[in-house]
Formats: structure tokens, sequence, C-alpha cells
């Protein structure tokens, strides 16, 4: 017969193993429906502020949309993050399976960044226009946009990061930090014949190699955790916009609008006129976009 220390035991088991699995519930429900909003996902509907300078916001949003930012989902619940990865709990279960796979090959790879608030964001690109000696009147007075596209080149504006969403991780191998991911074995590994491991986890490149006009620089070290990707096994991912490959639920789970593909000079404005995307790397690529 179970006495009542025992009962007071196992309640505690039970409430402690409800709070580890709960948030994994929706794990094996991962696939977004074919029409409609995702139920964990919200639209951001107006532009956060960034500086609190009106015209220096409208700058700034403009310099960004022109290099191929968009305004971009956001995870409705932060509750519903899984940590200590800081992700949708969809991709914190892939994770773990992406994970392991990596270690069984003898490659230690590690999330360095999964959900950003606007909040955060809008500290990340405010601490950078603060580093390089900009301040909103500048901005504003047209006297900064060298200086806000080299940020724009690793940072995004709050409301426009694919972090937002909760389903997107930035990647670190050996614990070396993100710059170096891209020449690192477990990329290597990860994008090997058109990422087919990195799909059959159902994670792909957000911002794919040699593509331009997709706001930032390329980041390797960044993917977007979209589920099934059995409709684009025979898509090159280099060829291509991440956009570009989004099946119609993955364009539910993001709301992320079709891109064509860039080049170092690029005409967003459609009036003719070639806008040249930033080619100065002289500032931190920390994690921001």
């Amino acid at each position: 017969m179970i006495g009542t220390k025992q009962k007071v035991f196992l309640a505690f088991v039970g409430v402690l193993m409800a709070l580890i699995i709960a948030p994994l519930a929706g794990a094996s429900d991962c696939q977004p429906a074919k029409s409609g909003q995702h139920p964990d996902i919200r639209v951001i509907g107006q532009k956060p502020s960034i500086t609190g300078n009106v015209l220096a916001d409208h700058r700034i949003y403009t310099m960004a949309e022109l290099r191929g930012y968009r305004l971009q989902s956001i995870l409705a619940d932060e509750s519903l993050l899984v940590f200590p990865y800081s992700v949708h709990p969809c991709v914190a279960s892939a994770w773990k399976q992406l994970e392991t796979a990596a270690s069984e090959q003898g490659y230690n790879i590690s999330i360095m960044s999964g959900y950003r608030s606007i909040a955060r964001q809008r500290q990340i690109f405010l601490s950078k226009l603060k580093s390089a000696g900009v301040s909103p009147y500048r901005v504003a007075a047209g006297l900064a946009d060298k200086a806000v596209n080299h940020i724009l080149d690793f940072s995004s504006i709050p409301g426009y990061s694919r972090h937002h969403t909760g389903f997107t991780i930035d990647i670190q191998y050996n614990g070396e930090g993100l710059n170096a991911f891209g020449d690192s074995p477990a990329y290597q590994w990860l994008s090997a014949d058109n990422f087919k491991i990195a799909r059959s986890f159902g994670f792909l490149p957000s911002y794919p190699q040699t593509l331009t006009s997709q706001g930032p620089v390329p980041e390797p070290w960044e993917f977007i955790w979209v589920g099934d990707t059995t409709e684009l096994a025979d898509k090159p991912v280099r060829t291509t916009t991440a956009n570009n490959l989004l099946t119609s639920a993955q364009r539910i789970l993001f709301s992320l609008d079709q891109q064509q593909i860039g080049t170092a000079s690029f005409d967003r404005r459609g009036d003719g006129n070639t806008i040249t995307s930033p080619t100065d790397s002289s500032l931190e690529t920390l994690p921001g976009g």
C-alpha cells in the first residue's frame, strides 16, 4: 500500500514530467496546415519602432526593404519556447535528432541563437548604431546611409528578423562562433548533395550562399525549420532563394514573399536605377540577422 509520502513524491514526479514533456507535446504534429496561418504564429501588423525618430525609422525601413528584408511573422506565445534552445517545440524535436546524427559523425554542433523578440532585435540594432557612432538625427538627415547599410549586412531591424518566428536557428561548430561555421566540416556535412542532411531533418538554409538581395549577406550558419522537404528534393538550393524554395506550408509559417535571384547589383525599386549591395565587411559579424 502506498503511503502519504510516496503519493506526494509520485505526484511531484508527475508534475515534473508534465513540465518537461509538455513543450514537446505538439512535436508529433508539426506539419502546418496547407492554408491559413499557423496557430503558433501571428502576423506583425505594424512596422515596429526602431529609434523613436519617425524620419530615421522610415529611412532605415526603406534601406532594409531595398536590400530584400521583409516584415516577418512572430511567435504568438513565448511560453511555447523550449529551452535551452529557445525555439518552437517542433524545431526542438528536429534539432535533437539532427544534433544526435551530427554527434554520431563526430561533429559537435550547437544552437547559438534561436527565438528573438522584437524588443531584443531592436536592442541589437540600436547597439550597433551606437557602436558605429550613428545618431537618429544623422540617419534622418541622410548622413549615415553607408553605416546603416553596413549594419544591415549582418543585422535585421526589429520586425524583420526570421528569428522572430521561433523556427529559425543559428548554428555553431565546436563553440567556434558563427563566422567559422561556413568553413567547418559540420557545414560541409549539412550542405552536401544540395543540403540533403539538413533537409532530411526539415531544415533549409535561411540565406543561401552566392545569393544577394535577400536582406543580409549570405549566412551559412542560419537555418529555418520547415518540416517535410520532400517536395523540394529536386530543387537546388544554390540556384534560387530560400523564399522560392518554400512550400505553401512554409509560406504560411513565415509569411515570406517571393524574391528573384539577385546579383551584387540589383534593381529593387523597378525604376531602372541600380542599387549596389555593400561589400565592406568591417563591422563585426554578431548574431543579429
